[in-house]
């Protein structure tokens, strides 16, 4: 989070804080992130996610979920809507055991949703 947002020399930074992204003044005292992050479900085997991207890292912005679900709330995530259920293209390929560049390849081609899915 540090890197990110204050590290101009970080190889994310340009998405971070390059774009204005901030750390609350609260959490810029370790302790007081530290006692938020233990209240609020922190574990080694989770991340930890601003829940809206444009907006800064602090307690009502951030939330501990799994690397998978962090993969779904990026900006560049690609989402399909398929009989009513909308998610992001790898969970898409995880159930329907695509390869998930082989969807995106087929979305750009302008394939149908079966297509797509490889179900024709």
């Amino acid at each position: 989070m540090k890197q990110r947002c204050l590290n101009k020399n970080a190889p994310t930074y340009n998405n971070y804080g390059g774009r204005g992204i901030i750390i609350c003044e609260e959490w810029k005292n370790y302790v007081n992130f530290a006692e938020w992050a233990t209240s609020n479900g922190y574990s080694d085997e989770l991340t930890l996610d601003r829940k809206d991207n444009d907006k800064n890292y602090s307690p009502d912005n951030c939330q501990w979920i799994t690397n998978f679900q962090q993969q779904a709330n990026k900006r560049d995530s690609v989402y399909l809507t398929y009989l009513g259920q909308k998610l992001i293209v790898s969970e898409w390929a995880r159930r329907f055991n695509v390869n998930k560049n082989t969807m995106l390849y087929r979305i750009k081609a302008g394939k149908s949703m079966e297509e797509i899915f490889g179900l024709i």
